[in-house]
């Protein structure tokens, strides 16, 4: 069986809520991966199924989608780092200048309205979770200093989460 990504889920998830399916995350689920199954498709290891198929508590429930939206989360910001290491090889590479051209792609990965930027999916996975991005300080000068206001944000959400669910930085889920 082909296994279906996790931002695929979230568009179906999406997309059956803007039209007018308000049903629960924990519900949308089961639901999803009965059509998919169908279609030759299955989830991609998701704690947030299993415990939906298995009659789980609703704290249950909400606890491995919590996991869940916690490990696309750290998935996410492994896409973060490898675009940072990107910027700071490129301004090694060119000695001299300022280096702040060289975050336009990491600034652009974050927050590029054209197209669904990792910034959008992040808010968009928390609103799942029934949880809220951090408020912090944009300082709306450089493309390098605004990228890593946002980061430091997103790293200290991860932190608290990650303590939160008790999941300890050595399990393999931390990058």
């Amino acid at each position: 069986m082909t296994m279906l990504r996790d931002d695929a889920l979230s568009a179906a998830v999406q997309k059956a809520r803007e039209l007018g399916h308000m049903v629960p995350d924990v519900d949308m689920i089961p639901i999803i991966a009965s059509f998919l199954r169908v279609g030759g498709y299955s989830l991609v290891d998701s704690p947030a199924y299993e415990a939906a198929a298995s009659g789980a508590t609703l704290a249950e429930e909400k606890a491995a989608l919590d996991l869940d939206g916690y490990r696309r989360l750290v998935g996410m910001r492994a896409t973060i780092e490898a675009a940072v290491e990107d910027a700071y090889a490129a301004a090694r590479m060119a000695p001299g200048d300022d280096g702040d051209h060289h975050w336009r792609q990491v600034y652009d990965l974050l927050f590029d309205r054209d197209g669904d930027r990792l910034a959008r999916q992040v808010y968009f996975l928390l609103s799942q979770m029934e949880r809220e991005f951090p408020d912090y300080y944009d300082p709306d000068t450089t493309y390098q200093e605004d990228a890593q206001a946002w980061i430091s944000a997103f790293d200290g959400m991860l932190e608290e989460l990650s303590e939160e669910l008790g999941v300890a930085a050595d399990d393999g889920l931390r990058p």
